[in-house]
């Protein structure tokens, strides 16, 4: 099944999966379930809100900014424009941490 993840063709790269496993690690695990559910699962929001408890609103709310925080990485990773060689970055070659999420009720 093809995840609903409008990145393009990422789902084997190595980049990618480093990105998911950071980000993975950076949230809450029942924020990370609903973002499988939803985006990587293709359930509806309303279905992962019911299984969850919670709003349909808040599964995507909650499913959005993890997708940004991984494609936010997953741009650190391969790095700006910059033809340095460092990506814009100074010092380490791929980020070591993932900046914490924002808090959100899940009612």
């Amino acid at each position: 099944m093809k995840a609903r993840l409008p990145i393009g063709n990422l789902e084997d790269s190595e980049d990618w999966n480093a990105s998911l496993r950071a980000v993975q690690k950076a949230v809450p695990p029942m924020h990370w379930q609903i973002f499988e559910r939803y985006l990587m699962e293709n359930l509806s929001s309303r279905q992962v809100a019911e299984e969850f408890q919670t709003t349909h609103f808040n599964v995507r709310v909650i499913s959005h900014r993890i997708r940004k925080r991984v494609q936010e990485h997953l741009e650190l990773l391969r790095g700006s424009d910059s033809n340095d060689g460092t990506g814009g970055r100074t010092g380490s070659t791929a980020p070591t941490s993932v900046p914490p999420l924002p808090a959100t009720g899940t009612r």
